[in-house]
């Protein structure tokens, strides 16, 4: 459901960064530890969780926020994650391609920034 809302799940996904990027280090914690409190509920609200972190992360904006906030929520649920069974650690390697391949589209354009930066130092020599 929420990967067909399209760009309007990329703009929950935005928000969603703005409030955390608005609490403190701390309040993040307990935001990310409160999650996905209800055992009812738990399955999906990690799928959603997860969706928000795919969505974030193929965005490239704060690519280090969204990294380090998925390494915490990660850390605290993870175990859950993979007792939820197959549609979860779907979701999981779902997000781990994602977070690879805009891992080295980053990558690659910090390469090309230093050959630029060491091409252009060797021309004013």
């Amino acid at each position: 459901r929420t990967e067909a809302m399209g760009g309007e799940g990329d703009e929950r996904a935005a928000a969603v960064t703005r409030f955390l990027q608005g609490l403190g280090p701390s309040q993040i914690d307990a935001e990310v530890r409160s999650f996905a409190s209800d055992p009812n509920t738990e399955r999906r609200d990690l799928a959603a969780a997860m969706i928000y972190f795919e969505r974030e992360l193929k965005s490239c904006r704060n690519f280090e926020f969204v990294n380090a906030v998925l390494a915490l929520f990660l850390k605290v649920h993870g175990e859950s994650i993979s007792h939820h069974g197959p549609l979860l650690k779907r979701r999981l390697h779902a997000l781990e391609r994602t977070q690879k391949d805009v891992w080295r589209g980053v990558e690659r354009r910090f390469h090309y920034c230093l050959c630029m930066v060491n091409s252009l130092s060797g021309i004013q020599q």
